[in-house]
């Protein structure tokens, strides 16, 4: 008969298992220490900080004494819109003539681009179109801004800015900042322009209004893009923020739109002209709440849903505002 080697005692077992794991864990511990303290962190995603950022755009208003007039190369959804700001807040001529530059640029970008470009297929057409205005923005020193940051007008983002070092820094570590690092580093002493998504996207539709292509806005909740319609009914999706071209599907999963919000058009609906000027009368009611002129920005509110009755973020500051003005 063969001896069987006697196990020692179940106590000692687990005594011995929960030292392994121990011991384990340290390792584990230790080598994400030492990875850590050698490989530096290359993105810091300011995009999603906190909100409280102290970042600001510097405004410079029109001299009281100013008689001068904006005079405009080009008439686009993006002049229409600086014409509806001016009512609130006066725009600066050089706003305009800096649009103007800008839809110049990417005109003429396109005149002169390959011959072969225009013999390709209508969606990659288009994709060139998107791009190049991409490039042109960033040759003009657009950057998307740190934090959560709202740009509340095309206004502000079309006005010069100085960056100084720490401030640029901080903006161009922006995850979607990446693409325009190395134009902003090497060209630190000229003026930079700060826009947002929905920003950026009433620039795309005033160089589609000058090259003769209609461009739609897309709103999703606190996002917007810009989509293209093609000419077999499918549609092209534009994310200015990183100059992508995600499909219907990334935006829902992404912004967790539902199947009943697409069917009532509240989101990723295509915006005719006539909703995306209820849009640009929502952001104006914005500026006029800020200026406690609660009249004002109810009255656009109004307007705003009376072109653009899908908008739920225009429902409830309405909602909000009427309860303000009503409080006793």
């Amino acid at each position: 008969m063969t001896s069987r080697r006697s196990l020692p005692p179940v106590s000692f077992r687990i005594r011995r298992i929960v030292l392994l794991i121990g011991i384990g864990l340290a390792i584990t511990a230790l080598a994400f220490w030492i990875r850590s303290s050698l490989i530096p962190i290359q993105t810091v995603h300011w995009d999603r900080a906190p909100a409280g950022n102290s970042f600001k755009i510097i405004d410079t208003p029109v001299p009281a004494n100013s008689t001068s007039r904006p005079i405009r190369r080009a008439d686009t959804f993006a002049h229409w819109v600086l014409d509806i700001e001016s009512k609130a807040d006066p725009v600066p001529p050089a706003r305009y003539e800096l649009l103007d530059s800008i839809i110049a640029d990417a005109t003429a970008r396109l005149a002169f681009a390959p011959a072969d470009i225009w013999r390709r297929s209508e969606h990659e057409r288009i994709l060139n179109v998107f791009k190049t205005i991409d490039q042109v923005l960033t040759d003009h020193g657009v950057l998307y801004p740190p934090g959560d940051f709202d740009v509340p007008s095309l206004r502000l983002g079309l006005c010069d800015q100085s960056l100084d070092g720490d401030v640029l820094r901080r903006i161009l570590r922006v995850s979607y900042n990446a693409r325009r690092r190395d134009w902003a580093a090497n060209h630190m002493g000229q003026p930079f322009h700060i826009m947002d998504c929905d920003i950026a996207s009433l620039v795309y539709l005033g160089v589609g209004d000058a090259l003769g292509i209609e461009l739609h806005l897309v709103d999703l909740p606190d996002h917007m893009f810009v989509r293209f319609i093609l000419g077999d009914g499918s549609h092209i999706n534009w994310d200015t923020n990183d100059a992508s071209s995600p499909t219907d599907d990334d935006f829902a999963r992404d912004f967790d739109i539902s199947k009943s919000q697409v069917e009532s058009r509240a989101y990723l609906a295509t915006l005719t002209r006539e909703q995306a000027r209820g849009y640009i009368y929502s952001m104006r009611a914005a500026n006029w709440e800020q200026k406690r002129e609660l009249g004002k920005a109810i009255a656009d509110l109004q307007q705003s849903l009376a072109l653009y009755p899908q908008s739920p973020q225009t429902r409830a500051a309405l909602a909000r505002l009427t309860a303000m003005r009503d409080r006793p």
